[in-house]
């Protein structure tokens, strides 16, 4: 296995563990989806849909569109020993390899910085999202306490290193929800992330979400 996927599933276990955890947490509030299908796209090594499986009744494919990082999710499955309610899948993020409708919930963190096409990516989660399923996409660490331990972590191992969503134009999110045809959208900023929520009605038709996502609370 190639030493960079390797180390990225490291420092993603050993750095931003309490990253996943706490996130996850905050999805479940928040969504109040504990059963079901959900889809965590570009899951890398698949910490935050395992730490959804592990905290609920769903049943979780992580997606990447690497075979390598697919191998590590396999893994980490395993270790959870949760092969019952969790797979890993490798796919086209912009093509995803799923009937429209069958979706509950897509999550997606740290991924969305490297899609080519965001509004396809977004079209194609509308499509699969199931009648009141929900997606929350982006980049974040769920509190302030939690992004400044990753900090001060991850600059003992590279010391310029800044988070992605620091330095992303979350303006382009506006856009492609914009592009995609999404209405009833949040695009949610603060100093610990940028996010977007979304949510399909029971109808099919685009549905409003109140701002209560990702608040600043203390991690324990």
């Amino acid at each position: 296995m190639h030493v960079a996927v390797q180390k990225l599933d490291q420092i993603a276990r050993n750095v931003f563990a309490p990253v996943y955890y706490l996130l996850a947490q905050q999805i479940l509030d928040r969504t109040g989806i504990e059963s079901g299908f959900c889809l965590d796209l570009g899951s890398g090594s698949g910490y935050l849909g395992l730490a959804l499986a592990w905290n609920s009744k769903l049943q979780v494919c992580l997606l990447n569109e690497s075979s390598e990082m697919k191998k590590l999710a396999e893994q980490n499955i395993a270790q959870k020993m949760l092969e019952d309610r969790v797979t890993a899948a490798c796919g086209d993020l912009h093509y995803l390899p799923f009937e429209d409708d069958s979706v509950d919930l897509v999550v997606s963190r740290g991924s969305v910085y490297f899609w080519n096409d965001l509004p396809q990516v977004l079209r194609e989660i509308w499509r699969v999202l199931a009648p009141g399923g929900q997606a929350f996409i982006g980049g974040g660490f769920g509190s302030r306490e939690v992004r400044n331990e990753v900090i001060e972590k991850m600059r003992k191992i590279e010391p310029d290193w800044q988070p992605k969503c620091h330095n992303f134009d979350d303006t382009l999110f506006d856009a492609a929800l914009a592009a995609a045809k999404i209405r009833g959208s949040l695009v949610l900023r603060n100093e610990n992330g940028i996010w977007i929520r979304f949510r399909k009605s029971a109808n099919g038709f685009h549905s409003r979400l109140e701002n209560n996502f990702i608040p600043s609370r203390t991690h324990k």
